[in-house]
């Protein structure tokens, strides 16, 4: 059987042509919005946001001059040695130190490669979550244009015996390809992986592992698609279109993080906000909050703290309202749940937090349809719940929803139960750096 992962030749900047990484790197195409585009364009005549979304004002998603213009600059950027390609295959070791929402210092960490690309139904790579048409569309144009992937899937395995991490120990003795800390905050450092030992080390280490996709959905069934149409095209199932670069990381390492997606209301009916209610709150235990003097910043962070605390009972969500009024509710692990409930859905489902929020909060304690919570012109989301809380008190928002975040284990699991989350229930923070190191989908 073939490798699952292997090394690969990526092409990366040049510094000495390119410049300052820092003003070479993105975030994902995905979560960067306009104003941010033009800041990272206007950083670098090479900064990787010119390939991967255009400038501002240019060719839009689903123009083809958009993707043209993409292909053209890559070849110019390659022509020029902006870029230049690995002489030999490589691993790359990629880090993230930064902190989580409560403060606490991390360190995400794991290694790129060229991963063998599996239908879902072969159970060797899992979904957790699903997608949207629209933006693999893009996504599938630009990649037939540019024949590259720009950026990393952002995958998960387990291995209890840290393998993997024995090797990085020591490749991160030497010198790194890059060093730098973001705007906020976070550390990125990148050491290329090239001795033999330590590729076959890394290769044989992942060969009997379950891959669990945890960002990067839409690219990965665009390299997919765009592996089925090479092999019409080519008429072969052997070519660097079989594989795509991904970013593995180790569930056993203890620096993933999952950020949660708060939640806020509008144009919400009359009443709505008093059914927050002891009395009609089954199977929730409510309690109002007393909150302490402060700015958003500092009641949004004891907010945080208190639904950690929690936590340990079972779900468990804060609903905030103007004045600063708030009022705890908590669904107890051992409550038993409607039966009605999640039908159809894994027993892990059920009792994820994002889940009972939609489900047993806003449709049913609530009782908001879910034409209301599905149409995005009611509902919101945050990572911060300090804007969350903002927005309430400024009256743009009626009512605030905190959450905790999904666990790294509940992810695993709804992926092995052949399930899909709710929508926003996850966030993996910090977001990998687009522009690392490409990967070439047409030639070896």
């Amino acid at each position: 059987m073939a490798e699952l992962v292997t090394p690969f030749r990526g092409w990366r900047y040049n510094l000495a042509q390119a410049g300052d990484m820092t003003n070479l790197v993105a975030p994902p195409y995905d979560v960067i919005n306009l104003a941010q585009q033009a800041e990272y364009c206007l950083r670098s005549p090479y900064n990787i946001v010119r390939l991967d979304l255009g400038e501002p004002g240019g060719p839009g998603p689903g123009d083809a001059r958009r993707y043209e213009q993409a292909s053209r600059l890559l070849a110019a950027w390659q022509q020029e040695r902006v870029l230049v390609r690995d002489p030999r295959p490589c691993f790359y070791l990629y880090e993230e130190q930064y902190r989580d929402p409560l403060g606490e210092e991390k360190r995400q960490r794991g290694f790129i490669g060229a991963v063998r690309l599996h239908d879902y139904e072969d159970r060797v790579i899992l979904p957790h979550e699903g997608t949207l048409k629209g933006p693999k569309i893009d996504r599938l144009a630009l990649m037939q244009s540019s024949h590259t992937a720009f950026s990393q899937i952002f995958a998960m395995y387990t291995d209890a015996q840290r393998t993997v991490e024995q090797v990085m120990d020591r490749v991160q003795d030497g010198a790194p390809y890059f060093d730098l800390t973001d705007a906020q905050s976070v550390r990125h450092r990148m050491w290329v992986i090239s001795e033999p030992e330590e590729i076959a080390a890394l290769s044989a280490a992942l060969d009997d592992k379950q891959i669990v996709i945890a960002d990067g959905h839409h690219r990965y069934e665009t390299a997919l698609a765009y592996r089925n149409k090479r092999r019409a095209i080519h008429g072969s199932t052997k070519g660097p279109w079989e594989r795509v670069s991904m970013f593995l990381a180790n569930t056993m390492g203890n620096g993933l993080t999952i950020l949660a997606a708060h939640r806020m209301l509008e144009h919400l009916p009359p009443g709505t906000a008093s059914k927050l209610s002891t009395c009609v709150a089954r199977p929730f235990e409510i309690v109002n909050l007393v909150l302490p003097p402060g700015n958003d910043a500092e009641v949004a962070h004891t907010l945080i703290q208190t639904l950690d605390r929690w936590g340990e009972e079972g779900a468990v969500f804060v609903a905030y309202l103007p004045e600063r009024r708030a009022h705890l509710l908590l669904l107890r692990k051992q409550t038993e749940l409607p039966p009605d409930y999640g039908q159809g859905h894994s027993e892990t489902w059920r009792r994820l937090d994002v889940a009972i929020l939609h489900e047993l909060v806003i449709s049913g304690l609530l009782g908001l349809s879910g034409t209301y919570a599905e149409s995005g012109q009611n509902v919101s989301f945050t990572r911060y719940a300090e804007e969350a809380l903002a927005l309430v008190e400024a009256g743009k928002q009626e009512m605030a929803l905190l959450l905790n975040p999904t666990g790294v284990e509940q992810v695993m699991a709804i992926a092995a139960a052949n399930d899909r989350m709710p929508q926003k229930g996850t966030y993996f923070y910090p977001k990998l750096l687009a522009g690392t190191v490409l990967y070439d989908l047409a030639t070896d």
